[in-house]
């Protein structure tokens, strides 16, 4: 998304949020100064000149992100996906319009949704407890407690989720179908799960995409588009220079609303891309094409997001070999040693380990060895979420 494409009134937005940063804030105080960031430029010149900021920069200068003003504020933690959970803090009134704005996009999704049968595994206190170390029988009390309260939306990581599938397909719990949407959140979504979901729990899903800095960024409709929501968040796709590309490249967000704790040029980390084309939908905002992971999630040695080519392979050997695979976690240990974690399903057979291998061999080379290892379970990360793929090559 570039910055000729908005309108004056985007225009105008991005530089308020921006001045009113270099004014109020410690840390973006000195660093416009030290960069010489004239605000009598145009906002074009302005954002240009202004360096990206890293989660490192925000641990590291912590206390100079919080802007001068004596609003009561909330506390917040990043999930530490990428290592320490970052301490994020937004104004009463800053959370009020952050959480607006995802509600107008789910109420353009479906008009009856409502807080009151909304659910989220996130925000409910008892599922978000509870959900990560469980065994199977806490699991299926969990999807109980879920049921029972009824709820026509679902919100949460695709991981949790498919557990929850899991259980319902295997008539561990009796589902009532009272879920209309499912919202999938904190993860990539992958076609092959996403599909399975659908079918077990018989309803619709719709991917949100966010961060716990700056809350909503882009949000699905109803043509699988990701669409930014771009009257609370600029978003920028930079190469490995930093510099703004149209081609695939790193996602670096601005909030157009956060002053408390702003977030100028943030580097997200995540990969992906801004489509130009248009919707049917009918909205004119970018899409956002997400690729599957972050910058650590490349394969070390081969350019290659591990997330999307260990998916990809998942993918077919779930069509080839039904039943075979119930879960699934691969690490590289060394440059072209590899180990492949399986939870095996009821129609498990050394042929498919000898494909997979076939298959990576194809891609990453001959020279490539992989260890089979069989678990009774993939484990949650203390996040909920689940890593398909790890590197450990520095």
């Amino acid at each position: 998304m570039k910055i000729n494409n908005l309108d004056d009134n985007k225009k105008k937005t991005l530089y308020e949020i921006i001045k009113y940063s270099g004014e109020k804030n410690q840390y973006y105080h000195n660093l416009f100064s030290q960069f010489n960031v004239d605000m009598s430029e145009s906002v074009e010149d302005i954002y240009k000149n202004i360096p990206i900021t890293s989660k490192e920069n925000f641990r590291k200068k912590h206390f100079e992100f919080f802007s001068d003003t004596e609003e009561m504020y909330i506390q917040e933690f990043t999930s530490g996906s990428t290592g320490i959970p970052l301490e994020c803090i937004k104004t009463k009134s800053e959370r009020v319009k952050a959480g607006l704005a995802l509600w107008r996009k789910r109420k353009s999704i479906d008009k009856y949704v409502n807080v009151n049968n909304f659910v989220s595994v996130w925000q409910d206190k008892k599922i978000r407890n509870n959900f990560i170390h469980l065994g199977k029988v806490e699991l299926i009390d969990m999807l109980i407690y879920i049921i029972n309260k009824k709820p026509r939306w679902l919100s949460g990581p695709i991981s949790v989720i498919e557990l929850y599938a899991k259980l319902i397909e295997e008539g561990c719990v009796d589902y009532n179908n009272s879920i209309q949407v499912i919202e999938f959140i904190g993860e990539y979504v992958d076609s092959h799960r996403r599909e399975y979901i659908e079918r077990i729990f018989k309803c619709r899903t719709v991917i949100l995409y966010g961060t716990r800095e700056v809350w909503g960024i882009a949000y699905e409709c109803e043509h699988k588009h990701l669409h930014v929501i771009d009257d609370m968040v600029f978003v920028d796709i930079v190469d490995k220079d930093g510099n703004s590309t149209d081609e695939e490249g790193e996602v670096v967000v601005t909030s157009l609303y956060n002053k408390k704790m702003p977030f100028i040029k943030y580097n997200t980390n995540d990969l992906g891309l801004i489509k130009k084309t248009t919707c049917k939908c009918g909205l004119n905002s970018p899409i956002i094409e997400l690729k599957g992971g972050r910058v650590m999630d490349i394969i070390k040695g081969y350019n290659v997001l591990g997330n999307v080519f260990f998916g990809r392979i998942s993918d077919f050997l779930a069509k080839k070999y039904p039943k075979s695979i119930e879960a699934f976690k691969v690490e590289q240990i060394e440059m072209n040693y590899f180990k492949y974690y399986i939870v095996q399903g009821k129609k498990y057979g050394k042929e498919l380990e000898k494909k997979a291998t076939e298959l990576i061999k194809k891609e990453l080379g001959e020279n490539i060895i992989i260890e089979y290892i069989y678990l009774e379970k993939i484990p949650l990360s203390s996040n909920g979420k689940r890593k398909v793929f790890e590197t450990f090559v520095n």
